[in-house]
Order: structure tokens, then C-alpha cells, then sequence
């Protein structure tokens, strides 16, 4: 286990070494729709892109892909327990009504194949506390009620004086996913890259990349 933690510090601090420019895009939960850590939210991917991404949380491995089929419609599919019983599971998510000034939006989504699981997610910004709130019900992964928050420190890069090193893109998650509370932060840089630090149940330490690119 010490041995993995070390290839994942390694990893985190040579994505920082490069210093690169940041960006910001939203990110598959660790089992495949766009969310938080494992809440998923009432967004959905951006059409023509796709997400590859790679989580690793409490001795699992997951290798999940997403891809914005629509402006309210996105597909994706995973494998999870990477060199143990891999399971297969298959993403569909759909956006009923988009979120306005006064109404949040609200979405329905669907994964299966192994085991399914079905979820409503309503996601509301609030700007005067510089937060989004995402609340909804589910069964499987997102068993009952869950809510999450996630607040972006700053929205665009920022670049230091002196020696003009850039700090990426950080978005501050916390959720309850219907039996854990989890906290974590994303950290967007350029070139689609994506670095994520989460601590499940608030005593296991995980850690994702993502890739994105426009198709």
C-alpha cells in the first residue's frame, strides 16, 4: 500500500513540476458520470468531448470514459476493480430541465450492465456564496439520499509574480453519497489534464487523472 501512495506522490508532484496552464472542465465520478467524487450532478459532458479517466480509491482501480453525445445528453462507460473481479458498467445521463436564474437543473441518469443503478440529481449555483449545491435520490451506487457542494477557488489561472509559475485551476468538492461523507479537490491544467486528490469515508486517501480532448 506505502508503495502505491508513493507512485501517486510522484505522479502529483511531477503534474506540478511542469506548471501548466490551467483549465477548467467538469469530471467523471469514480465510477463514470459526470459528478464529484461519487455524487454525480445535473451536469452533463460537453458534446464531442470525451474524458478518459483513471481513479484509484480504497485498493480499486477504475477506468472510466465519458462522452457528451448532446448539450443535455452524455454516455460513458467503465471498468471498475482493475486486477481483481473487474465489473463492467455503462453511463447514460440526461438533462430534463436546464438550470436558470431561479430553477435548478435537474437530471436523470442510468448505469448497468453488472449492476445497476438509477439516479435523479437536481444542481443549483449560488452565487452569492460562490458554490454549487447538487441534492437528488438513487439506489446502487448513490443508495438514497445524497448532496454534495463544490466551490472553485479560482477560476482562472493564476500566475505568480517572479518566477511565473502557474497554479492550476482548483475546484474544493464535499459530499454524503448515501453511506460516506468524502471531500477532495480537482486540480485542471492545460492540455485537458486533470489531477484529482479525494479521501473516501474520510479516512481512505484516493487519487484520479483525467484526459480530455474536443472530437
Amino acid at each position: 500500500m506505502k508503495g502505491k501512495y508513493l507512485i501517486v506522490t510522484a505522479l502529483l508532484v511531477a503534474t506540478v513540476w511542469f506548471g501548466l496552464v490551467g483549465l477548467g472542465s467538469a469530471a467523471t465520478t469514480t465510477w463514470g458520470p459526470t459528478g464529484l467524487i461519487n455524487v454525480p450532478t445535473a451536469d452533463v459532458n460537453v458534446p464531442g468531448r470525451l474524458d478518459l479517466a483513471m481513479h484509484h480509491l480504497k485498493s480499486r482501480t477504475s477506468l472510466v470514459a465519458s462522452y457528451g453525445v448532446l448539450d443535455t445528453l452524455e454516455a460513458g462507460i467503465g471498468v471498475h476493480n482493475l486486477g481483481g473481479d473487474s465489473e463492467l458498467s455503462i453511463n447514460v445521463k440526461g438533462v430534463l430541465i436546464e438550470e436558470t436564474a431561479d430553477l435548478p437543473a435537474l437530471a436523470l441518469g442510468l448505469s448497468g450492465v453488472e449492476d445497476t443503478t438509477y439516479y435523479m440529481v437536481a444542481s443549483k449555483s449560488l452565487p452569492g456564496l460562490g458554490i454549487r449545491g447538487h441534492l437528488g435520490i438513487g439506489s446502487g451506487r448513490v443508495d438514497g439520499l445524497f448532496i454534495g457542494a463544490e466551490k472553485v477557488l479560482n477560476p482562472v489561472t493564476v500566475t505568480t509574480s517572479g518566477q511565473g509559475m502557474r497554479i492550476p485551476v482548483t475546484t474544493l468538492m464535499a459530499e454524503w453519497d448515501g453511506s460516506d461523507l468524502n471531500i477532495g479537490a480537482d486540480f485542471a491544467f492545460s492540455y485537458g489534464l486533470k489531477v484529482r486528490v479525494m479521501i473516501n469515508d474520510m479516512d481512505s486517501l484516493g487519487v484520479g487523472l483525467q484526459l480530455s480532448a474536443q472530437l
